[in-house]
């Protein structure tokens, strides 16, 4: 609407931010529009499940650190009360130069007696030996969290997986130690090397490019629905679409290259998913709400049309003059590149490089296997 109340106090409970639906709430674009709706000294209220009663353990410091930094870049005046349930007050004007007893005044003239919002429980925990320690626990330097980089959502897994020493293991493997960036590019260049030298190459190749074609549409396809949930919210029967967009353009990406019957298809198809990342990259972040589901429909669809036909290219190389063969070898590779991208781009990667750093990558790995088909062919 143009004209509307502005909001004195918003009040936000996202439960734990360990999936897209919550850890939305923590990111600039959720912050921005409170900003807008909230009145000049208006109140954010944000209670979070971090228990800082008695301890500030380093992960629960870690994960007041982020959301704390994400406030902050919104909000001039940020307030922390500690207790079982962790709670942020942010606001653009000077709202807590209040001294306690002035709080414990106007809370005792209210003509209702609240349950917990009462001088005892609010005198034990606005403590200032409780507030002094929760405060030296934040960490000013982390990073904010970003719908680019949503660091929040790992960093409340491994805050999660300390329940089981199995599981901490694992999360602090993958987002405490940096070196395992590197693995994603060792395997690339490693399978890339062994098509390439191996055998009669125009033909060995075509299994890197079965490779490519797993490993960048369902990174492509599962970086655009975080973003398009993100954005949007989840809602199920556009989820639908957005696969099937996909599956729609795969299936006549596949048909029509089978049709066409030209040679070297994997040039275009290679071509088109780097025009197609770079447009995303340079335009998601400007599209507006009226057309977010028909933009990334046509994204995801363009993506599958160029994958469909990358297949068939890939199939052509590797299975030349092999017309019975079977082609699970084929397959395997392509499966094992998918897996690759489902378990590393978004849940690892997208958090620890960031988007933008993420659909570099992708085009680089579709920049190499363009170079090694052109020497190849």
């Amino acid at each position: 609407h143009d004209t509307y109340t502005p909001y004195d106090i918003i009040i936000i409970a996202p439960s734990e931010p360990d999936n897209i639906l919550y850890s939305r709430y923590f990111t600039g674009r959720f912050l921005s529009l409170c900003c807008k709706v909230l009145a000049p000294d208006g109140l954010l209220y944000v209670p979070t499940m971090y228990d800082t009663d008695r301890y500030v353990s380093p992960e629960t410091a870690q994960l007041l650190s982020v959301i704390y930094k994400t406030l902050h870049h919104w909000f001039r005046c940020i307030d922390i009360w500690p207790g079982n349930t962790t709670g942020f007050l942010a606001s653009g004007a000077d709202l807590f130069e209040l001294y306690n007893e002035q709080i414990f005044d106007r809370i005792d003239s209210l003509p209702y007696q609240a349950e917990y919002l009462n001088r005892y429980y609010l005198e034990d925990q606005l403590d200032s030996f409780r507030r002094e320690r929760i405060w030296n626990a934040i960490d000013t330097t982390v990073q904010a969290n970003a719908i680019e980089k949503p660091i929040l959502m790992p960093y409340h897994a491994v805050y999660s997986s300390l329940t089981l020493g199995s599981d901490e293991s694992i999360m602090r493997f993958l987002f405490a130690n940096k070196f395992v960036l590197w693995i994603v590019p060792i395997i690339i260049f490693a399978l890339f090397f062994l098509t390439y030298f191996k055998g009669i190459k125009h033909q060995t190749f075509g299994l890197f490019l079965f490779f490519t074609a797993g490993l960048l549409s369902l990174s492509l396809e599962l970086v655009s629905v975080y973003l398009y949930q993100t954005m949007a919210g989840t809602v199920y029967s556009d989820i639908g679409l957005l696969f099937g967009a996909f599956m729609f353009g795969l299936a006549l990406g596949t048909w029509y290259a089978l049709r066409c019957e030209a040679p070297n298809l994997e040039f275009p198809s290679l071509l088109l998913l780097i025009t197609i990342s770079f447009i995303f990259l340079w335009s998601y972040a400007t599209i507006p709400y009226s057309i977010l589901l028909l933009y990334y429909i046509l994204f995801l669809f363009v993506t599958g049309t160029a994958t469909g036909t990358l297949f068939v290219a890939a199939a052509g190389r590797y299975y030349f003059g092999r017309a019975d063969a079977n082609r699970g070898k084929g397959y395997a590779i392509e499966i094992f590149g998918s897996a690759i991208g489902a378990l590393l781009a978004v849940p690892v990667l997208l958090p620890l490089v960031g988007l933008s750093v993420l659909l570099i990558s992708l085009m680089a790995v579709a920049a190499l296997a363009l170079i090694g088909a052109y020497k190849t062919s």
